[in-house]
């Protein structure tokens, strides 16, 4: 397994903080006879930040419990903050709480009591060796800090021997790993990120990026669960300032929400393709949240655009008249399971032309969802024609009613005085 590149301890000073004096006398002696140009030690994070700003150590070895108001963690995220200066935490302390506070620091290691002077030294080894891996990306304007927080997609960056250094929060809950755990743990590239392509035939180049820029918009990633993952992957090689290799930055985009849009189309298109187009009915299909999915040309047609216009998506209560939308948002949450008889409800769809028009409407969730989330199938007939033809008929005659009320749906519906609606 590739190993951080050895660091020089005499190219390096330290500056020891603890305040316990027997435990600081050891380390300094400890770190003096490895050939460490050792500062301090001091006892409080103001003592500690003092010391930083006249003394300038390449590193600082802080414990977290401390004299005073502010602890390790204080004071390192103060040292970082101003004098980029890397700190290694070591403490006796290494309940949950502690853990997460120290985590969310610029720390760049963490050691326990007792400690094993091996751990100890490979401990500043690895902090160096990352803080001068980030000067490098920093020179090549990518730093750790923006990864992290300006991209959305997964981001692994990994040196020139293809040690794992930076994972941001979308890479940590992609691959379950946590950075401090692929630090901690000296993991290579091939062991945290574990890609296949669904090309048959065709290999990931994982250590292709020291050699140029590649990508993949088609493979699997597994995860530390061994979960199988669909990703569209990307790597760009990293030159150090001299012209050096300097690692490499791998991106990837979970497809998964992508993936599950398509299995919702694909569905979508089966349910509507006999039905859909023919029907004289506005159809329309929507997701779990109301958003329209797909729709057919007579839905078009009534809300007055063209039957051949371009498919048109968002929410659907944009398409209901505003004094209907808050009901029908909640008509919607109640949309009756398949198999079940949806009873038809009196509603305004708003018309492009600025007036209303008023429909028959049922709304039912269809024998298919996605990830648990329901499509739900939603019709509307126009009745203010037939409501007209209806009411003239009436006062022609009786028959004559009886006669149109046989040709019209919703008959029973429509002649009753107190006709259901979403008011």
């Amino acid at each position: 397994m590739p190993v951080p590149i050895p660091v020089s301890p005499a190219q390096h000073r330290v500056l020891v903080v603890e305040d316990e004096a027997l435990i600081a006398a050891e380390l300094v002696d400890r770190l003096r006879r490895r050939g460490y140009d050792v500062v301090g030690p001091e006892d409080s994070a103001a003592a500690a930040i003092e010391a930083v700003a006249t003394l300038r150590p390449t590193v600082v070895l802080m414990d977290i419990r401390l004299k005073g108001e502010r602890d390790g963690i204080d004071a390192a995220n103060e040292i970082h903050r101003r004098f980029n200066v890397p700190v290694v935490f070591l403490t006796a302390n290494a309940d949950s709480a502690t853990y997460e506070r120290a985590h969310t620091t610029a720390q760049y290691g963490y050691v326990l009591k007792p400690f094993h002077e091996r751990d100890l030294f490979l401990a500043l080894d690895l902090a160096l060796h990352r803080h001068r891996i980030e000067r490098d990306l920093r020179a090549s304007s990518l730093t750790f800090a923006p990864i992290s927080d300006g991209v959305a997609d997964a981001v692994v960056v990994a040196d020139r021997d293809e040690m794992v250094r930076y994972l941001n929060p979308s890479a940590e809950r992609l691959l379950g790993w946590t950075l401090y755990d692929a630090v901690e743990q000296g993991l290579v590239l091939s062991q945290l990120l574990k890609l296949e392509s669904s090309v048959p035939g065709r290999t990931v180049p994982l250590t292709e990026g020291l050699r140029g820029d590649w990508h993949d918009d088609d493979a699997w990633v597994i995860n530390r669960q061994e979960e199988r993952i669909p990703v569209a992957w990307r790597c760009r090689a990293m030159v150090s300032p001299h012209g050096e290799p300097a690692g490499h930055v791998h991106t990837l985009t979970d497809l998964r929400a992508q993936r599950r849009l398509e299995k919702m189309r694909r569905a979508a298109d089966g349910l509507l393709r006999v039905a859909f187009e023919a029907s004289p009915a506005a159809i329309a299909l929507l997701d779990g949240d109301g958003n329209i999915v797909r729709h057919n040309p007579g839905f078009l047609t009534m809300i007055g655009l063209s039957a051949d216009a371009s498919q048109i998506e968002g929410a659907a209560d944009t398409h209901v008249w505003p004094s209907d939308r808050a009901a029908f948002t909640e008509w919607l949450k109640s949309a009756p399971a398949p198999g079940t008889r949806a009873a038809p409800v009196e509603m305004h769809l708003r018309h492009m032309a600025g007036r209303s028009v008023q429909v028959l409407a049922t709304v039912v969730k269809v024998p298919d969802t996605l990830d648990g989330q329901p499509i739900i199938l939603w019709q509307s007939q126009r009745i203010e024609q037939q409501k007209e033809l209806i009411n003239e008929a009436m006062h022609r005659s009786a028959a004559n009613t009886k006669g149109v009320k046989a040709l019209l749906p919703f008959r029973h519906i429509l002649l009753v005085e107190d006709e259901p609606s979403l008011r």
